[in-house]
């Protein structure tokens, strides 16, 4: 009967541990997010902001539809960002999560509200 009990349990929490992938996780700073909950993101609300936070360049050779490109160095030297309401979510990602993730930081402390990590574009 133990072993049952215990087989049934760790089933529960591996079930469990899958189901994550799929929900917004929180970080320090602001919320990470999965392309599909991008999507949702999207046709729930068109006022969100997907921001590209790569160099032009690398803009330039692909992004997502939609996006806007407003490199690292802008936000963390605050240029580019006046004309974007820090009510409106923004949705920030890069090449491999890193930039974004220092992006996200930067604008949560720059007082917007809703700031989401979409984190590579390689993942859409």
């Amino acid at each position: 009967m133990k072993k049952i009990t215990i087989l049934v349990i760790v089933s529960f929490l591996l079930c469990g541990c899958g189901k994550n992938n799929e929900n917004i996780v929180d970080d320090m700073n602001g919320k990470v997010i999965s392309c599909s909950q991008l999507e949702e993101m999207k046709k729930e609300n068109d006022t969100a902001i997907l921001v590209d936070v790569r160099t032009e360049e690398e803009y330039l050779e692909n992004h997502l539809t939609d996006a806007i490109n407003i490199p690292l160095d802008d936000i963390l030297n605050n240029v580019g960002m006046d004309d974007i309401d820090k009510d409106v979510p923004i949705i920030v990602y890069c090449r491999s999560g890193s930039r974004s993730s220092e992006a996200m930081s930067k604008l949560i402390s720059e007082g917007y509200k809703y700031v989401y990590d979409l984190g590579s574009i390689n993942k859409c």
